[in-house]
């Protein structure tokens, strides 16, 4: 089983979390078997993950129940579905791209920074063709 407890949320969730029931419901009704891996299955999803936190997970049979919160939401919780994905995934590529830089930039300051190399481009042997 998932309980979900969504910060700020009241009598209808959908008023602060409409975006996030869709991707929890979806996750739900795609494989309800599996509801308590809902965390799992997301962790490629850079702004879900962000947003839930596991606080407690009960595996003693028959089955497993997970309890976890749920953050508040960056977007209006009244956005287009599809516009919210699409700024999710700019969400996620700018993170990535800081990730990369940061792991660069630490690389260079590890090796004492970039060195040219003192070998000379290879030259091709092949002429080019005659006109």
């Amino acid at each position: 089983g998932l309980v979900c407890v969504m910060e700020g949320a009241m009598h209808d969730a959908s008023e602060t979390h409409d975006n996030f029931l869709r991707d929890i419901l979806r996750a739900f009704l795609s494989s309800p078997h599996e509801c308590h891996k809902i965390v799992e299955q997301w962790e490629y999803d850079h702004y879900l993950t962000e947003k839930i936190k596991v606080v407690e997970v009960d595996s003693i049979v028959p089955g497993v129940r997970m309890l976890i919160k749920v953050g508040k939401m960056h977007f209006d919780s009244k956005m287009e579905y599809g516009e919210e994905i699409a700024k999710r995934q700019m969400i996620t590529v700018r993170k990535e791209a800081e990730r990369r830089r940061q792991a660069k930039s630490s690389l260079v300051q590890q090796t004492g920074g970039l060195r040219r190399s003192s070998i000379s481009p290879r030259r091709s042997s092949v002429s080019p063709p005659r006109q």
